[in-house]
């Protein structure tokens, strides 16, 4: 064995190369598969880990909280003021009316949300409590510890009177009636009884809706033609349920803006002005309920509540370019329309063909007359001579609504 190991020393040579470079691959698969464990088990330390962070609020330190409230402060204050535009007509007075008494606008909105909150009887629909809510909130604003500040009171009585001022600019707000404009203001839809309605409707005379709506005839408004020239151009009583004192009155206050800016642009003549209300699958569920007036009815779009009007009237160019443009800039007043349809036409029997032909045929502009005069009918306008043009509309307002107060029913709203 000694002589054969002798004579293979080579091969023995070999043999124990194998056998270290074996061993040598053993004890590095051994260490690789120990790295390999290692590694499995820091995986599943880190993943939990991960996952534990994860589920946690993500860490920052006090200056980047106060970056990013800050920022959140920001971007809340612009949304309000843009959701703002979208009907708060009331705001720059509120706003004054807050500034006045030595408080803001949020926290008045946030006050008369609570006080009204807290009140066993909320606002009614018919409006019947709604004096009883605007006292009681506005004590509360001159009120510390149960008791009266007289130097509070003052500037309260103060600011209210100036704001009673602005409020008279409407015709809906006159007189008794101003408290519900400051409570719209606060977030309370206005509203009233069929009485209030008929009185507002029905009290207007001849002059005031000759002042109102452009080109409107005082002959159209004897008895017997009241009620058609109602629902022609604002809202006829006799339709409106219950329910829907809050969205007629609503519909009065957006035609008379309409009429307003009509008549600030010089528009000639409203031929009629009516609602579009979204296609309803059941008009009438309770055959016991009132009529309901599906034409005081907007489209809720989310948040924001849509009434589109078909608008039909006379004017010149330059007038119905002064009534979009208007229109245009009443974001100003806190007041969004959307103008989605126009069409004009220019058509008037004077200037027909037939016409037109009736005229030479008559001879009415040959130079002279039988006397050798020249004729007065001698170069007579034909056509051009009425510059106004009819102007189909179809437009939209838009209200945000989706923090207004809600109403609720009361057995006396069903009288």
């Amino acid at each position: 064995m000694l002589n054969y190991l002798k004579k293979n020393i080579p091969l023995l040579i070999f043999v124990g190369l194998t056998v270290v470079v074996a061993l040598v691959m053993t004890v590095l698969d051994i260490q690789k598969y120990i790295g390999y464990r290692e590694a499995q088990r820091l995986i599943g330390v880190y993943t939990e880990e991960i996952r534990a962070n994860v589920a946690k609020t993500p860490s920052h330190n006090k200056k980047n909280l106060d970056a990013i409230n800050e920022d959140k402060a920001k971007l809340t204050a612009l949304l309000y003021d843009a959701q703002c535009r979208y009907g708060k007509i009331h705001r720059a007075k509120l706003i004054e009316f807050a500034k006045a008494i030595g408080t803001n606008e949020s926290a008045l909105l946030n006050d008369f949300k609570n006080y009204h909150n807290g009140l066993k009887e909320k606002a009614k629909t018919s409006g019947e409590n709604d004096k009883d809510i605007y006292d009681g909130f506005v004590q509360t604003l001159f009120t510390v510890d149960k008791k009266i500040d007289l130097q509070k009171k003052a500037k309260v009585e103060a600011a209210l009177a100036v704001f009673t001022t602005y409020a008279s600019e409407y015709i809906h707000f006159k007189g008794e009636s101003a408290y519900k404009c400051f409570l719209e203001a606060l977030g309370l839809p206005v509203t009233g009884t069929l009485r209030t309605m008929n009185d507002l409707l029905f009290h207007m005379n001849e002059a005031e809706l000759g002042k109102m709506i452009p080109g409107f005839d005082p002959k159209e408004f004897d008895n017997d033609k009241r009620r058609d020239v109602l629902e022609n151009f604002y809202v006829s009583p006799i339709k409106v349920n219950v329910d829907q004192f809050e969205l007629a009155y609503r519909q009065f206050a957006i035609k008379s803006d309409l009429y307003k800016k009509m008549t600030a642009s010089g528009i000639s003549k409203v031929i009629s002005l009516k609602n579009i209300p979204p296609p309803v699958a059941d008009k009438q569920k309770n055959p016991a309920e009132p009529a309901s007036n599906s034409d005081l009815e907007g489209k809720l779009d989310g948040k924001y509540m849509v009434y589109t009007y078909e608008i039909k009237l006379t004017g010149q160019m330059n007038s119905i370019r002064k009534l979009l443009d208007s229109l245009s800039n009443a974001h100003k007043e806190n007041r969004i329309y959307n103008v989605r349809d126009i069409q004009l036409e220019r058509l008037f029997e004077a200037e027909s063909k037939e016409n037109i032909k009736k005229s030479f045929e008559e001879k009415e502009n040959v130079k002279f007359d039988k006397d050798g005069n020249v004729s007065e009918a001698y170069g007579k306008i034909l056509v051009g001579k009425d510059r106004d043009v009819t102007c189909n509309l179809k437009i939209d307002y838009i209200m945000y609504v989706d923090d207004m107060i809600k109403r609720t029913p009361s057995t006396a709203d069903k009288k």
